[in-house]
């Protein structure tokens, strides 16, 4: 397990817009050919210069009609720094951390990962993630396998769950609270898991949790808490979903919209207090590795 400064010094050791902070692997949610070397053949071949590994880690966890996730064999992990190290002898030119997307289960900030020697041994950083949303049925907001979030803000079924939730208000403040407590909690470094994805659009209508502009200054208030606790353990931010180098109808609009002004302002609260964000993919797939570089196209870093 590597430290905060450490951390730092090898992510800041590449062109900002070369760093690929959310890529999976073959060993949990990535596709057969996603082993360390043909991620670093094909990092090589687009010209990123760092990648940060994150396997899913997960708990079973079910809703009243399937089990979504079932339980990851801490195992991956030491596979996973086997791989790494075996790449890096044969004189690898790409570097590799490896972190995992731990999940993010309650609103204390309890995570997925238990820590242990071989974990420590394995792992240089973790990465909480909130893949679902504590208040909520999960199969409300699981985006992997789960129902798409469009239908179910059509049929009125979102809308029906934040209700009972307390509110679009509350379910939002309670995602920053979430993220918050999670970063506090963590056992090691921590990157917090694609901060942005609840703050996208994922259509040309609808975004994560239900966010309207009349939630902007609440928003802001929640996202406090979240910056509070980086700056308070030195947790970096993975600003995977950013999404702005679209050119959907969505995307486009998005960019004149409130949550392209609250990333922004995000953002510049980062640089302000010195919280380190890097980009990623969320690659599980080869192929998506290059969503990284779409990141240089928007920021002068």
């Amino acid at each position: 397990m590597k430290t905060v400064h450490e951390l730092r010094a090898l992510l800041d050791s590449v062109p900002w817009a070369s760093v690929s902070a959310h890529v999976h692997t073959h060993l949990c949610d990535g596709r057969p050919n996603m082993t360390v070397e043909n991620i670093a053949a094909e990092a090589q071949r687009l010209g990123l210069g760092l990648v940060v590994l994150t396997p899913h880690f997960h708990k079973r966890v079910s809703d009243a009609s399937e089990t979504l996730y079932t339980d990851t064999d801490p195992g991956i992990l030491t596979q996973l720094r086997d791989e790494i190290d075996a790449y890096r002898r044969r004189g690898g030119a790409i570097p590799f951390l490896l972190s995992t997307e731990a999940d993010i289960l309650s609103m204390q900030g309890e995570l997925s990962l238990d820590p242990s020697p071989m974990v420590e041994k394995a792992l240089d950083l973790i990465t909480p993630t909130m893949n679902y949303h504590p208040l909520l049925p999960l199969h409300g907001v699981h985006l992997t396998y789960g129902r798409d979030i469009d239908g179910m803000h059509e049929s009125g079924e979102y809308a029906a769950m934040a209700e009972a939730a307390g509110g679009v208000g509350k379910v939002l403040d309670a995602m920053y609270e979430t993220q918050a407590n999670a970063l506090l909690r963590a056992p090691y470094p921590a990157m917090l898991g694609h901060f942005f994805a609840a703050h996208s659009v994922a259509n040309d209508r609808y975004n994560w949790f239900g966010a309207e502009e009349a939630h902007l200054s609440r928003m802001q208030d929640g996202a406090r808490k979240v910056l509070d606790a980086c700056q308070r353990t030195g947790a970096m931010v993975d600003i995977t979903g950013l999404h702005l180098h679209n050119e959907t109808p969505a995307h486009k609009r998005q960019k004149d919209g409130f949550l392209y002004g609250f990333q922004r302002w995000f953002l510049d609260r980062c640089d302000e207090m010195q919280i380190a964000y890097y980009p990623g993919s969320d690659a599980h797939g080869l192929g998506g590795l290059s969503g990284s570089l779409c990141y240089g196209e928007i920021f002068e870093k």
